[in-house]
C-alpha cells in the first residue's frame, strides 16, 4: 500500500509520480524482492539436489538465475 499500484508496476518509468520508500526492508536491503528470489533459486536447488541432478546442472541452472538477477539488480540500480 505505500507505494500503490502505480509503483509496483514500474509506474516511475512509465512518467507517474511514486513515492520512494526508505523504510524496512528497503532499508536494510536495496533490491528485497531479488534476494527473496535468489534465495529461493538457491533453496530449491539444494532441497532437489541428488547425484542425478548435480550431474544434470542443477547447481549450474541455480548459479546462471543468481547471475541473471544480480545483474537486473545492477541494471536497476544505475536506471
Amino acid at each position: 500500500k505505500t507505494i500503490g499500484e502505480a509503483g509496483v508496476y514500474y509506474g516511475c518509468r512509465l512518467g507517474q509520480e511514486v513515492p520512494w520508500v526508505y523504510g524496512f526492508p528497503f532499508s536494510t536491503v536495496p533490491h528485497p524482492q531479488y534476494l527473496g528470489a535468489t534465495l529461493s533459486f538457491v533453496g530449491l536447488a539444494l532441497l532437489f539436489a541428488t547425484p542425478l541432478t548435480i550431474v544434470q546442472g542443477i547447481y549450474g541452472v541455480a548459479a546462471a538465475f543468481v547471475i541473471l538477477y544480480a545483474f537486473s539488480s545492477w541494471v536497476e540500480a544505475c536506471l
